[in-house]
């Protein structure tokens, strides 16, 4: 029996080399910050774990090395045992090893690589928070790693080998380690040849050790650069009047008349497979067929774009987004600065187009039939407020917002009042 401030007792149905006082037993230095924030997450653990304490005994011992007071494993029953009233815990030992860094009072250091090895083992059962991770992960690093400045990044100051070998200890992956380091130090980022420092964010990693907020490492990492995006760079471009001359003047009927012929071979092609019956490009998806039609007219606006604006004399030149672009065509000046840009929607069977931003500015809008010989398309300048919706970044640009709007360009195709519905007539090329 476990021995109770009250006189009841505990029953311990394990085995122990010695039973100790619980008030000579020390909680590991670094056990805070495994557990950091994690008491939301281990609330029920603790509750089964005192109620199986009360009901069927206590069936495990702490785990100390020989001649020391340090738990190793073990924290949470001594927790429990402390609110029940226990004065004594049971103690299985470890034994010390020669290699085993010593205090100058003989304990053993708690940061040695052979105990935080040995600890990190016995809470691999333990949940914790990646952030509880994190910083366990640092504290090592600040044991371990001579000179380690704790106020800093850990890249630079560690090697990729030491890294990893105490990342693994910890239990957190490297990317989420360096998003998480991002987040809390700020971090350098390249875009179109250029680097800019993305601010730390001292709320968001706040936001990450807060229990009542389910963050990600990730989510938090992609805020911060959303943000500084806003911050830092134009979202839209104001509407501009070499860029309406342009777009009044673009042959959209050769961009439609292009996307058709190579659907078409596309789909002539699919036809003509190995396969007798099967089609893989009209059977498909109709996102994938949509996708493909999307990338065409891109690709295709460019070049009628890029004739215009020589024709005009514009110093301008149009070129598809790539993967850091808030839009489908960046307009650059001859230095390759972003000066305007193009959204492309592309629908078919709706009334209605679809972003997951409120796009501001320029547009071309495209509807299509399912067989591809009716086609519609208009270019005009969006503004914030022609957008529909958000609820979870879906927003919406109807029909009848284009319909009321007095820039639109048509090319081709029309919108059409009926019964007090707006539909979008395509038109046979």
């Amino acid at each position: 029996m476990i021995k109770t401030r009250n006189g009841k007792g505990i029953t311990f149905t394990g085995s122990c080399t010695e039973v100790l006082s619980i008030d000579s037993v020390i909680e590991h230095a670094a056990n805070k910050k495994w557990r950091a924030n994690s008491e939301k997450s281990v609330a029920e653990e603790k509750e089964d774990l005192m109620e199986s304490i009360r009901s069927q005994g206590l069936r495990e011992p702490i785990t100390m090395y020989e001649d020391s007071k340090i738990i190793i494993s073990g924290h949470t029953r001594t927790e429990m045992l402390r609110q029940l009233g226990a004065t004594e815990v049971p103690v299985n030992r470890l034994p010390r090893t020669e290699k085993m860094r010593v205090m100058p009072d003989g304990e053993i250091d708690p940061m040695d690589p052979e105990v935080i090895r040995e600890h990190a083992i016995s809470n691999t059962r333990v949940n914790t928070t990646v952030q509880g991770r994190y910083n366990y992960a640092r504290e090592i690093m600040s044991a371990w790693i001579e000179n380690f400045n704790a106020e800093d990044k850990a890249q630079g100051q560690i090697s990729t080998k030491d890294k990893l070998n105490i990342l693994k200890i910890a239990g957190i992956g490297h990317a989420s380690f360096d998003v998480i380091e991002n987040v809390r130090f700020g971090y350098l980022k390249e875009i179109k040849g250029k680097e800019y420092f993305v601010e730390p964010r001292a709320d968001l990693y706040d936001d990450l050790g807060n229990p009542e907020k389910d963050y990600t490492a990730r989510q938090l990492g992609k805020i911060q650069w959303q943000d500084f995006r806003a911050a830092n760079f134009t979202d839209f471009f104001p509407q501009q009047d070499f860029m309406d001359d342009a777009l009044e003047a673009l042959n959209f009927n050769a961009v439609i008349s292009a996307v058709k012929d190579n659907l078409d071979s596309i789909a002539q092609a699919a036809g003509n497979s190995a396969y007798a019956g099967v089609n893989w490009f009209n059977d498909t998806d109709d996102n994938y067929v949509s996708a493909t039609t999307h990338h065409m007219i891109c690709a295709f606006t460019c070049v009628e774009l890029n004739s215009v604006f020589e024709e005009l004399g514009f110093e301008a030149t149009a070129v598809q987004g790539k993967a850091q672009s808030h839009y489908d065509i960046m307009i650059q000046d001859r230095d390759g600065n972003d000066i305007s840009s193009v959204e492309v929607k592309t629908t078919f069977g709706k009334t209605n187009w679809a972003s997951g931003s409120n796009k501001t500015g320029y547009a071309l809008l495209f509807a299509y039939n399912k067989e591809r010989d009716r086609f519609f398309a208009v270019s005009t300048y969006l503004e914030m407020g022609d957008w529909e919706g958000g609820v979870k970044g879906k927003y919406t640009l109807s029909a009848q917002t284009i319909y009321d709007k007095e820039d639109v360009k048509y090319y081709t195709g029309d919108i059409e009042l009926d019964n007090d519905t707006y539909r979008i007539q395509k038109y046979r090329l």
